[in-house]
């Protein structure tokens, strides 16, 4: 009963372990189709995923297409304005080169005339110049003049002094008078002297018609250039009635100047005055004698110490609106034949030179006053 039932036994271990390995294998199957199942779960995730994305990515490069086209239209446009704009700009650039052709010959035409006027106004400025140079010359040649009949007078008494010594050594020497050696000595003596007085003067007047208008400075005493200039006048203002008085402070600093670039600064500002009370007493109306005076003092202290000259006239005076034009070149109110315009321009331009200054204070029917400040040499 056993040995029949082993085969029995061993079948139903057999299907046992067929069913276990059945279970195993449907086990196995079961977790094979779960991940099967899982996988394409995920895999049909995947493709929504990708499908999604490629839907997007489709958009986007649709978007993208929209706007590169929109782009390539607008750069279409871009490039067509900057066409007409680059034919306007080479139509401008051929219009205003033209422009540019005819400004060129006008400016050079222009410069050509400049040139001929610049010539032109070169040549008449030199001959303005040249006639300046003959009108200043022709002021100082008048200066001299006045200067002539105060020579005349200064001359006159040495020359009659001389005439008179020499006639009476004459007439002595005739007469066979009995005079002494030294008697003789003494009025040879005298000859001698009034003859050097009179080289003097003439040694002046060459100097001064020479020095006068020079650069060259040296130590000056303002004083001496007043005496200088009023003794040479002095006579003229006698013949003509009017006085010139001569107040001079003593003990004045020297000014550093030419000696008759000043003196003749002083013989223009005396002839003008002259010829101011002249004109006022030919016009009648004084009733008292009329004069000129000249005046030196010292003025200010230490570094902006000076000497002063005043020039007073009691003459016809200057109206306000001609006083400003005092100082002009060739501005004159006398006539032709009294004087050139050119004295007090001149007059400034020595004394400005020489780091002075002149002023100028005057009054219709009251007379006038020319100042000339010159800084003293330290």
């Amino acid at each position: 009963m056993q040995r029949r039932g082993e085969p029995r036994e061993d079948l139903e271990h057999h299907i046992m372990e067929r069913t276990i390995e059945f279970s195993n294998i449907l086990a196995l199957l079961k977790r094979e189709i779960g991940e099967r199942r899982r996988s394409e779960e995920a895999l049909r995730r995947s493709r929504d995923e990708l499908e999604r994305r490629v839907e997007e990515r489709t958009a986007e490069l649709a978007r993208a297409n929209e706007a590169l086209q929109a782009e390539i239209a607008e750069r279409k446009q871009m490039e067509e304005a900057l066409r007409r704009s680059g034919e306007e700009l080479e139509r401008r650039v051929v219009e205003r080169t033209e422009d540019l052709l005819k400004t060129v010959e006008l400016l050079r035409r222009e410069i050509v005339e400049r040139q001929r006027l610049e010539e032109a106004g070169e040549a008449a400025e030199r001959e303005l110049e040249a006639q300046r140079a003959l009108s200043v010359r022709s002021d100082r040649l008048r200066s001299l003049g006045e200067m002539a009949a105060g020579i005349a007078h200064e001359l006159n008494q040495p020359l009659t002094g001389v005439r008179g010594m020499a006639e009476y050594l004459m007439i002595a020497l005739d007469r066979k008078w009995d005079l002494s050696e030294e008697k003789v000595k003494d009025r040879l003596r005298l000859i001698v002297e009034q003859a050097d007085r009179m080289s003097h003067i003439i040694e002046h007047v060459r100097t001064f018609s020479r020095g006068a208008g020079r650069s060259e400075r040296y130590p000056v005493q303002i004083n001496d250039v007043v005496r200088s200039a009023a003794g040479m006048l002095e006579a003229q203002f006698h013949v003509r009635g009017v006085r010139l008085v001569c107040e001079l402070e003593e003990g004045l600093p020297e000014v550093s100047a030419n000696p008759f670039s000043l003196e003749e600064v002083v013989l223009n500002l005396l002839i003008n005055a002259r010829d101011a009370v002249e004109d006022r007493l030919k016009a009648g109306g004084a009733s008292r004698s009329l004069g000129v005076q000249v005046r030196t003092r010292l003025e200010g202290e230490g570094q902006t110490q000076g000497v002063q000259v005043e020039v007073i006239d009691e003459g016809v005076g200057i109206p306000d609106h001609l006083l400003g034009k005092v100082f002009d070149p060739f501005f004159t109110t006398k006539g032709p034949d009294r004087g050139t315009g050119l004295g007090l321009s001149i007059s400034r331009s020595i004394v400005e030179e020489f780091g002075g200054a002149i002023q100028i204070r005057s009054a219709p029917d009251q007379g006038t006053t020319v100042t000339v400040s010159l800084p003293v040499i330290l």
